[in-house]
């Protein structure tokens, strides 16, 4: 029996290298590697010689089977290239323990920049597992005014949260909520932290505008929703005046147009300016959005649509970035643009994410520069 045929090919694609999952240079995992024994428990790119491209990959490997593993060979790949890269000569992991493996490159012409994607390979005891990554925008040259990773401390007062609300003051979807349930854990694909909103609520989270105030910048962020509801960035969000107002590129495929809660109590926080304004589902849309008063002291929203175009979206994360230069507007999709407007006004204003009765939706590696 020929090599080929030995080997048991027990390969998970975790990134696949076309853009259907990707996200800052995190590795993403979401089973036990469809039961081959050997689990990635955690995988992290470093720069260790600052030059903004990576130079070192830390793998934890967890051998969950009833026997030992040997680990008969890693390789790191580009472009299917063996890019060199070395790695603890023996490993031999018992049944039930870990093991830490480090990957380093072994001088600066193999080291790996942004956006480049990279197959890690591991074969073990006649079986093989084997994931893509996308290298994130951290290792770059850029010089960021914001970063959060949730990976450190956390600075949740830095943020504020709204909850929308029916005429009577009661939260819409029947849960009582606030900004401790949008909570800093780990995602079931991910292999670090991200930021979850936990509620089934419309709500959102932005940026303090007391703390910041972007102007021309670029906004990046990795995005996962679990089911087919609304999640999104609001970027320029002001609330200097009576009312917020903001800008937000968002998708959805169902709430709240699809709901019957939309006509019992949502009508008056999602009130299309026109019948031309309203949502178009399975599409990324850009809207303006302006706080009114809606009556007893609640706050709806009357929406602007200002353009919007196809998306087919999975649930696994995808990048989300903005960039603004004055009234320009362009919006990437896993680092391809496909929404473009020219007429944004709000000079200034902070970022934040929606989460519209998308529960468990996860947000991580924002970047601000």
């Amino acid at each position: 029996m020929n090599q080929d045929n030995r080997v048991l090919q027990v390969v998970v694609i975790i990134i696949i290298i076309f853009g259907a999952l990707l996200a800052g240079g995190t590795v993403f995992v979401n089973h036990d590697l469809l039961g081959s024994g050997l689990r990635v428990s955690q995988a992290r790119f470093s720069d260790t010689n600052s030059n903004n491209k990576t130079d070192t990959l830390e793998l934890i490997l967890q051998n969950n089977a009833f026997f030992k593993v040997d680990i008969d060979k890693i390789s790191i790949e580009k472009k299917s290239i063996d890019i060199d890269w070395t790695y603890n000569n023996s490993i031999t992991i018992d049944s039930g323990n870990n093991f830490r493996v480090l990957c380093t490159a072994r001088n600066s012409s193999s080291e790996v920049g942004f956006f480049e994607v990279l197959r890690i390979y591991i074969q073990f005891n006649e079986k093989y597992l084997s994931f893509f990554v996308r290298i994130g925008i951290e290792f770059s040259d850029t010089s960021f005014i914001y970063r959060e990773d949730f990976e450190s401390e956390f600075h949740i007062d830095q943020w504020d949260y709204f909850r929308f609300r029916n005429l009577e003051g009661q939260p819409i979807h029947g849960e009582y909520s606030s900004i401790l349930d949008w909570t800093k854990s780990l995602d079931s694909l991910e292999l670090d932290s991200c930021w979850i909103s936990t509620t089934s609520n419309c709500h959102y989270v932005v940026m303090r505008t007391d703390l910041y105030n972007f102007g021309n910048v670029n906004f990046s962020a990795d995005i996962r929703s679990r089911d087919n509801d609304g999640v999104g960035i609001i970027f320029r969000y002001n609330d200097t005046g009576y009312f917020p107002k903001f800008y937000l590129v968002w998708f959805t495929d169902d709430h709240p147009i699809n709901d019957e809660e939309y006509l019992v109590e949502e009508s008056h926080l999602f009130n299309w300016s026109t019948p031309n304004d309203t949502v178009e589902l399975g599409k990324v849309n850009l809207h303006f959005v302006e706080g009114y008063d809606a009556g007893n002291g609640i706050i709806g929203f009357h929406w602007t649509k200002l353009n919007s175009t196809s998306l087919i979206r999975n649930q696994y994360w995808q990048n989300w970035q903005i960039s603004l230069d004055n009234e320009q507007f362009n919006f990437y999709y896993d680092y391809n643009k496909i929404l473009s407007y020219s007429g944004i006004s709000n000079v200034n204003g902070t970022f934040g994410f929606v989460s519209f009765e998308s529960r468990n939706s996860g947000f991580d590696n924002i970047h601000v520069w």
